[in-house]
């Protein structure tokens, strides 16, 4: 028999507060009541989250890095790599 463990009601709660926290807080920066924002960690531009990959494995489910900066990033290391096996 398995065990399986169960989300609780609190932890659940715990992590809606903190998503609903950081959208108000960026709406509220922005002055744009319509849809958040989110600050790319790689050029720091503020961008609507529709700018950004989605990724389960985080907690808000969205990349760090906006889709421009990841472009820029796998493109530079796939010409690097090129390059170093020829």
């Amino acid at each position: 028999m398995t065990t399986r463990k169960r989300k609780t009601a609190a932890a659940t709660t715990e992590t809606t507060a903190t998503t609903t926290r950081r959208e108000a807080t960026a709406t509220a920066k922005s002055g744009d009541t319509s849809t958040p924002l989110r600050q790319c960690r790689k050029c720091g531009k503020r961008r609507r989250a529709s700018s950004f990959y989605h990724n389960a494995a985080l907690a808000d489910g969205l990349t760090p890095w906006c889709r421009d900066c990841l472009c820029a990033y796998y493109t530079a290391r796939r010409d690097a790599r090129r390059e170093a096996s020829q």
